[in-house]
């Protein structure tokens, strides 16, 4: 049997079964020869060992380019591992070995006896004459034409490595790879299938000239017996190039528009930060919300690319987002010259107000100010004027949130020279305004309730129908545009009505008890009452609220009283109702005697005389008396007639 061969170290254990000697060889510790090709002539070549101790030795004889095995009949333990690709045969072996690179040779069979059962075997069309024998990688012989050149490959099992890719700028990279299996030679570097150098010996190597933001893919393939082994590979990502004239667009109370230049190199998406949140999007412009109105934002926007690997250096820019609007705006006190403008903080932030009023005066008048307090006060102002005011809250004292407006008046100058009249049941009202004849509100109260309200753009009015002996007040203010002035009072009685029917309702003689009819169109009236006595030289008065009975006590008896009753309003007292009642009498009799004497004879008896003595006597008393106390005097005869 002949057999063709590559190479002569093996690890491995082969039971071959040989169909053309019919016995079965075992291989154990077999040495094969490594020889070279191109010599004619037969040599001797010394075998070579991987597993240690060889029993036996094996003669390798060239002859015509043909190397042949004569195999000892002593068994051997070779390990083998064969993958066969057409005629070449490939050997994969675990342990560490040691290989040399030989050229492909020619086979050639040489002829040995053979015996056969069948001494006229039936040919088929595969049948290959002198035939050379290759091994298969499951242990299985397979016949080949000797004249088929079969080429050598140094081969090793296969090999898993990683290349590692660090300090990655948006121009270069560092690579390094972990060393290959056994001997070998150099690396070969590609990215992107681009090679860049062919001969590294060392385990790293740098990436210059690369483009940002790019995606790259290395393969480092280890280089044994001038063929390359299963690459290492890995891959990574440039830093990209950051964004470019990043700027604002516009903003607004609660979001900023940003927008910006995209880079040349391939970016695919952008990261920008604030103080509370990332957003992350994939074009050039974005608009960030949920902002605090008035606050100073600070916005930093990084390209990135897909796997988020890589994130180019910050871009950064601030702004302010615009203060919100002022709430609550209104005017709380209002004067002829002066508004005092109020308002609530918005939300947020602010640095200062900007307050502006603004007024027609025969010319259009606009003022400014700015202001850091929530109350404002505006003076110098027109009367009666109208007044356009509006407050700015602004942040960094420049940017202007919106603009909240209020119109109102100035308060009118008040009037002067109120002049008040009044009669029984009525009360007129005069006045002077300084400029112009503005509206007028003219308020009349009484017992602190307002009774009647007028409106005019008269300087005059008459209240009518009220009641008498009343304290009323009279409130006037001048208006413009809805907003009064200053209000000047004065107060006034009508005239009191004089009470009615008076009269005496219960005597004795120390009690007089005298009761009266109100007067009409009254509510609550105050009464002065009076009784008199001349000829005692009586006074007594009482005031009475809303009473109409009174009785007088102590009283001297049977005395003729004079009672009157007024109505009272402040100063002014009505016309009085009088009336006279006395006192019951109590009598006691007096007796009087006269002595008549005269120088003419008889006068004194004479009828007549005592007559006209008594009438005399009677007008004294009448003098002294009068009606003021009960008296009666009546002439008492005689008990002793001619006496």
């Amino acid at each position: 049997m002949t057999m063709t061969t590559q190479r002569g170290v093996f690890n491995s254990s082969v039971m071959a079964n040989n169909s053309f000697l019919g016995t079965t060889t075992s291989l154990e510790n077999t040495t094969l020869p490594v020889t070279s090709v191109g010599t004619n002539d037969s040599q001797s070549i010394p075998s070579t060992s991987v597993n240690g101790s060889v029993e036996n030795t094996t003669t390798v004889t060239s002859m015509r380019s043909l190397y042949v095995l004569t195999a000892t009949t002593q068994k051997v333990s070779v390990q083998l591992n064969y993958s066969v690709v057409g005629t070449t045969i490939l050997r994969t072996v675990s342990p560490p070995f040691t290989s040399a690179v030989v050229s492909p040779i020619e086979a050639e069979c040489m002829k040995t006896p053979m015996q056969y059962q069948d001494p006229e075997p039936e040919l088929n069309k595969n049948y290959i004459e002198d035939p050379c024998v290759a091994i298969l990688s499951f242990g299985a012989w397979v016949e080949k034409k000797c004249e088929e050149r079969l080429p050598f490959i140094c081969y090793e099992d296969r090999f898993y490595g990683h290349v590692n890719v660090t300090e990655i700028t948006s121009e270069s990279a560092t690579l390094t790879w972990e060393s290959g299996p056994g001997d070998i030679e150099h690396y070969r570097v590609k990215y992107n299938n681009k090679t860049i150098e062919e001969n590294i010996t060392a385990l790293n190597t740098s990436l210059k000239d690369l483009k940002a933001g790019t995606f790259y893919s290395v393969k480092v393939f280890p280089v044994k017996c001038g063929r390359p082994l299963y690459p290492e590979n890995g891959t990574f990502y440039t830093v990209p190039n950051p964004v470019s004239d990043l700027q604002v667009v516009n903003m607004t109370e609660r979001c900023v528009y940003l927008r910006w230049n995209a880079s040349v190199d391939k970016v695919d998406k952008y990261l920008i930060h604030t103080e509370k949140k990332t957003t992350e999007t994939e074009n050039t412009e974005v608009n960030i919300c949920d902002l605090t109105p008035g606050n100073l934002h600070n916005f930093k926007v990084q390209a990135g690319v897909s796997d988020n690997s890589q994130w180019s250096a910050n871009s950064t820019i601030s702004a302010y987002t615009k203060p919100a609007k002022v709430s609550n705006l209104h005017t709380s006190e209002i004067k002829d010259a002066t508004i005092t403008l109020e308002w609530d903080k918005p939300e947020g932030n602010v640095s200062d107000y900007l307050v502006n009023w603004s007024y027609y005066n025969g010319t259009d008048i606009s003022c400014d100010k700015e202001e850091k307090n929530t109350i404002f006060i505006i003076s110098n102002l027109p009367s009666g004027t109208r007044i356009k005011m509006s407050v700015i809250a602004r942040a960094n004292h420049t940017l202007k949130g919106e603009r909240v407006t209020v119109v109102n008046f100035t308060a009118p100058e008040k009037i002067t020279n109120l002049n008040l009249t009044s009669t029984e049941d009525t009360i007129t009202a005069e006045w002077k305004y300084p400029a112009g004849s503005p509206n007028f509100t003219i308020e009349l109260e009484h017992e602190n309730q307002v009774v009647k309200t007028e409106n005019i753009n008269k300087t005059s009015v008459e209240f009518r129908n009220l009641n008498g002996a009343a304290n009323y007040t009279v409130t006037v203010r001048s208006v413009s545009g809805g907003v009064p002035s200053d209000e000047v009072k004065m107060s006034i009685y009508t005239l009191p009505v004089t009470p009615r029917n008076p009269r005496l309702k219960t005597k004795n003689e120390t009690h007089l008890t005298f009761t009266w009819d109100p007067p009409p169109n009254t509510m609550t009236v105050v009464y002065k009452v009076t009784l008199n006595s001349s000829f005692w030289s009586f006074h007594q008065e009482k005031i009475l609220n809303n009473k109409t009975m009174y009785t007088f006590e102590g009283l001297k008896s049977g005395t003729n009283y004079t009672f009157t009753v007024q109505t009272k309003a402040a100063k002014e007292l009505s016309e009085a109702a009088t009336l006279r009642a006395p006192t019951d009498p109590v009598l006691k009799e007096i007796t009087l005697s006269m002595v008549c004497s005269s120088k003419q004879s008889l006068l004194c008896d004479a009828s007549n005389t005592r007559d006209i003595a008594l009438e005399k006597l009677n007008s004294l008393f009448e003098a002294l008396l009068g009606d003021s106390v009960a008296w009666s005097l009546k002439k008492q005869e005689s008990v002793n007639p001619g006496n």
